[in-house]
């Protein structure tokens, strides 16, 4: 999950419903946005999770919730950031409002825009680079626009847009046995038996992966909320979808040692791999039919703010929760 929090934490921000002022973004405004992530019985251990009972997991999961929502949870760790308005423009009716942040030393673009009815919310400026919470750069990411109607209504069905991310490969020198000999023995009154001798070896492993996310698929407006940010009050619409994600793995083994058939060991460490994740998430019912992890989100969405509130479960938990918290 820590590695998609990043794609998750970039908020619309600015979208109202008025032709030529569809984003009241002024150039130096910022936004400050929390974001925080808890810990999860599945995520902790999914092997006991997988045991309990269902009328037993209902009262698991609705307590955790109800902590998570009256604060009583211990978040797994909180994240700050803020974005700032360094360019706002209106030409021909296309408004555009650049946001920059910056988050472990690199700065991070998103590119808000409005045309007419629609807001579009870019939130990266083409391939970025994917960090990790302790600021190790561990590969790259492809982020999808995000489509929203200004004057939503409920009832609306809104459009899915993709998410890619890619690891960067990373090797390690593991310790492999091979065969070196075998053969048959005789112990008389023919009876026999097989051995086979095996020799250590290393081999270089290489993996890397790619994770494919499709945002909100099923997505639907089904009501709305006030809430008070500010001393001002607003009404949100609530947008409900679903949040599939897959990841892909390639590994490749190379061996100066002529004893070890590499090509066969990528094939079958291949294969192994995918028919071991794939069985272990089915038997947990944790996938769709197409393959795809299926998580939950709960967005609410302002008209002239953006998404301020982003609530994402997985396997019924509140895993994340990302929401705006000041406006200057």
């Amino acid at each position: 999950m820590k590695k998609c929090i990043l794609s998750l934490l970039v908020l619309s921000i600015g979208a109202r419903g008025y032709a030529q002022d569809c984003l009241p973004v002024k150039q130096g405004q910022s936004y400050k946005l929390s974001s925080i992530s808890y810990d999860t019985p599945v995520a902790q251990d999914i092997n006991k999770w997988t045991k309990t009972k269902p009328a037993k997991r209902e009262g698991i999961i609705a307590e955790h919730n109800e902590k998570v929502m009256s604060g009583k949870m211990k978040p797994k760790y909180t994240f700050d950031m803020v974005y700032v308005a360094t360019e706002v423009d209106n030409k021909d009716g296309f408004v555009h409002a650049k946001m920059v942040t910056t988050i472990n030393n690199i700065e991070y673009e998103s590119h808000i825009s409005c045309k007419e009815d629609t807001l579009y919310i870019a939130r990266r400026n083409g391939f970025q680079k994917s960090m990790s919470p302790q600021g190790k750069k561990v590969g790259y990411s492809l982020l999808g626009v995000n489509k929203l109607p200004v004057a939503i209504k409920i009832g609306d069905q809104l459009e899915p847009y993709l998410d890619y991310t890619w690891t960067y490969p990373q090797s390690d020198v593991i310790d492999v046995n091979v065969i070196s000999a075998k053969g048959t023995s005789y112990a008389g009154f023919g009876t026999s038996k097989s051995w086979v001798q095996y020799t250590p070896a290393q081999v270089l492993q290489t993996k890397s992966f790619l994770t494919l996310q499709v945002n909100n698929a099923n997505a639907q407006v089904t009501g709305t909320i006030e809430f008070v940010l500010g001393k001002k009050q607003y009404t949100a619409y609530i947008i409900e979808s679903e949040l599939w994600t897959k990841t892909f793995a390639d590994f490749d083994y190379q061996s100066d040692d002529n004893r070890v058939a590499v090509e066969k060991m990528n094939r079958s460490v291949q294969e192994y791999w995918t028919k071991k994740v794939a069985n272990r998430l089915d038997k947990n019912k944790l996938v769709n039919d197409g393959g795809y992890i299926v998580s939950y989100k709960t967005e609410w969405f302002v008209p002239e703010l953006g998404i301020v509130n982003l609530i994402v479960k997985s396997q019924g938990f509140i895993t994340n929760e990302t929401k705006l918290v000041a406006l200057n």
